[in-house]
């Protein structure tokens, strides 16, 4: 069991916006659905670079770099077996190519929020009903 699970599933609302959306891209190609929990401490143990896939202080809850997502690629090809590429695109006009996973990025003042056109991690995100898209996140698996 986690140590501290209200803890943990606080610090999952407040910054893990992103590797959720990764997540969902995951679920979508492959058809199954995965534990979080499980999730979570594969991404943080794999590294590349001499960094985690995904950052995450277990000693620590409350670390602002909790999910801060290293290698997006690498996280969708631990979970979906397949090769990815990414590209950040500023601007917030982007028009999705075919086969082509989309990331949207909302930003409100300083607050920053990942989401996708159909779906969103967070209920009710402030940071898109009053904010705006800056930039987007592609992701292509590469060879199909």
């Amino acid at each position: 069991m986690i140590k501290y699970p209200e803890s943990f599933y606080k610090s999952t609302g407040s910054y893990a916006c992103y590797f959720f959306c990764l997540l969902h891209i995951a679920e979508e190609v492959t058809g199954m659905q995965f534990d979080i929990n499980t999730a979570i401490q594969l991404c943080s143990l794999h590294k590349m670079n001499g960094l985690p896939y995904l950052t995450f202080n277990w000693d620590d809850y409350n670390d602002p770099a909790n999910f801060d997502v290293n290698a997006p690629e690498k996280i969708l090809e631990l979970f979906t077996g397949k090769k990815w590429s990414v590209e950040k695109v500023i601007g917030s006009s982007y028009k999705p190519k075919k086969g082509e996973y989309v990331i949207q990025h909302y930003k409100n003042g300083n607050i920053g929020h990942f989401r996708m056109k159909d779906y969103d991690p967070l209920q009710n995100s402030v940071t898109v009903a009053k904010g705006k898209i800056d930039s987007y996140r592609v992701f292509r698996i590469i060879g199909e």
